[in-house]
């Protein structure tokens, strides 16, 4: 389905992590492969295209030793501690229900995704959209744990 003009509108630009949060229903745990204080970027574009990165800024995820373009001398632990750590996919959006306010999306089917088996799939993520469009709330509930992630973002220019 492609997208009302209201909402790509409010989508379209470039987007800045501010919190992830991870909800466990069947226990107060919730942790994140991204640490406690994950970055990212998400931007979505007036053609239905998006793209999302998120990577953990904690220490131990990102081995300060290494470079790119890799060096021989790089091991390959330390870059799957990385990749580990790390999220990037893209591919076109759409909606499949929603208003100004809140819906679901899908970002996919994937053209592009750091996590093979996530490549050729559809990711569905319900948003909310706060402050007049300057604050996007992306969450989806994973089918195989029931873990409910949150993620929290401020669009970037206003």
């Amino acid at each position: 389905m492609t997208p009302p003009a209201q909402i790509v509108q409010l989508l379209a630009g470039a987007w800045t992590l501010l919190n992830m949060t991870n909800i466990c229903s069947s226990s107060n745990n919730s942790t994140s492969s991204y640490g406690l204080h994950p970055t990212g970027q998400i931007i979505y574009t007036p053609s239905f295209y998006m793209s999302a990165n998120i990577m953990s800024t904690t220490p131990a995820d990102r081995p300060a030793n290494i470079t790119y373009p890799s060096k021989d001398t790089d091991t390959d632990h330390d870059w799957a501690q990385v990749g580990k750590h790390t999220m990037s996919y893209a591919g076109p959006f759409s909606v499949t229900w929603g208003n100004e306010t809140n819906g679901e999306l899908v970002h996919g089917p994937l053209t592009f995704s750091a996590a093979p088996g996530w490549f050729g799939t559809p990711q569905k993520r319900n948003y909310t959209i706060y402050e007049g469009g300057k604050v996007l709330n992306l969450w989806t509930v994973n089918k195989d744990t029931g873990v409910v992630a949150r993620l929290w973002w401020r669009k970037l220019g206003t």
